[in-house]
């Protein structure tokens, strides 16, 4: 594979699509001319997550190419955070902390986020930390990202600019709508809502942190490892989240103007929320872990939720989430061993009582949801 006349490198912090659409636009191709024609590239790229999926074949034809080496390219792909905010990043359905784009079942995700200031920097181009679903503000600039064009209201596509033998752009142009050409830099950057400055600063410091690949002990967080951070974080968010945590919601909404909704169904995946609803769910979550555990604790018990409310298995939380429910939220009286609940089986089948987790919990004193995690227990039996 020969050199391009003109082979750009990648930006600082840019996501591997971005520089790949830039790539071809400077050459003066479209995508898929560019790619399968000239690059001779067999596998399809666009109509996939290539951010998340790029192929080592990929990355050694775009490193020949472009002379830039293949460990640069692969820490333009959201493998960069593998064993940072996810232990390995899923190629195909949904994936933590990603945010998904596209069309699925004819229903629109969100599209490419991004700040309008920082693309009105330089050579406009976009940032592998802005698919992440825990960025939702721009830590230099401090406004909302956006995530669809203000004109029209289309999802941001880049990529869709380089498609369409009608279209002729440069790749100074990546910040034009693909829909109506508007120019998203000239967004108004909107900022968030008066909260508690603590708290905002403190999520603040985290984007700079994470910007900056370190994580420093500044950070006035129960765990000084990110992976686990970002773990526990999650629990918390689904937490917030859940169907039945109404009257949470509705204790952080007195301590903090968040106006979290209400909906007793309103709990879909946190990467599909938009990024005023993301944002919303990680100050609580932010304004939850201050003074580590006490305000968390407190608020929980006045909600009446309890460890096994938080989840039913607590073991699959980092030490920093498990220790306080297991230590103030615990409100189970004993763990049947095996043997018992095998001995209550029997007791039962004897009496001619129907095996149920009704049935079971009753002689054993403990809730029927409890019981229910025992039930392979008489299922193997019968």
């Amino acid at each position: 594979m020969k050199l391009l006349p003109l082979h750009p490198q990648p930006k600082k912090g840019e996501i591997l699509s971005s520089w790949m659409v830039r790539l071809a636009l400077e050459n003066r191709f479209h995508l898929h001319t560019f790619y399968s024609k000239l690059l001779g590239c067999k596998h399809p790229i666009w109509t996939r997550d290539v951010d998340r999926s790029a192929t080592a074949d990929l990355i050694h034809l775009l490193s020949e190419c472009s002379s830039c080496s293949a460990t640069k390219i692969e820490a333009t792909t959201l493998r960069h955070y593998d064993g940072y905010m996810y232990e390995d990043v899923r190629t195909h359905g949904v994936a933590r902390w990603i945010v998904p784009l596209g069309i699925y079942h004819r229903l629109h995700r969100n599209g490419m986020q991004c700040c309008p200031l920082c693309l009105k920097e330089e050579v406009p181009y976009y940032k592998l930390k802005w698919r992440t679903s825990f960025f939702t503000l721009c830590e230099k600039h401090r406004c909302f990202l956006i995530d669809e064009c203000p004109n029209c209201k289309a999802i941001v596509e880049y990529h869709r600019l380089g498609i369409g033998k009608h279209m002729d752009v440069r790749s100074s142009e990546l910040h034009l709508c693909s829909h109506c050409y508007f120019n998203l830099s000239e967004t108004p950057p909107v900022y968030p809502p008066r909260l508690p400055e603590s708290i905002v600063q403190e999520y603040r410091n985290t984007l700079k942190q994470f910007e900056n690949d370190s994580w420093s002990r500044t950070l006035t967080f129960p765990t000084t490892h990110p992976l686990a951070f970002f773990h526990g974080l999650r629990g918390l968010l689904m937490l917030v989240n859940k169907r039945a945590c109404v009257e949470l919601r509705k204790n952080i909404n007195a301590s903090v103007p968040l106006n979290l909704p209400l909906e007793k169904d309103w709990s879909p995946e946190f990467g599909y929320l938009t990024i005023r609803e993301r944002f919303n769910l990680l100050m609580a979550c932010f304004w939850l872990m201050h003074d580590w555990p006490h305000r968390f604790v407190t608020i929980l018990k006045m909600s009446k939720l309890s460890r096994s409310r938080f989840a039913e298995d607590v073991a699959q939380f980092p030490f920093w989430l498990q220790q306080p429910l297991n230590q103030y939220l615990d409100q189970r009286h004993y763990i049947p061993s095996p043997e018992e609940v095998n001995s209550v089986v029997d007791y039962l089948k004897s009496k001619g009582i129907p095996v149920s987790a009704p049935s079971v919990a009753k002689v054993l004193g403990i809730g029927r949801d409890f019981a229910r995690t025992f039930n392979s227990h008489w299922n193997n039996r019968n």
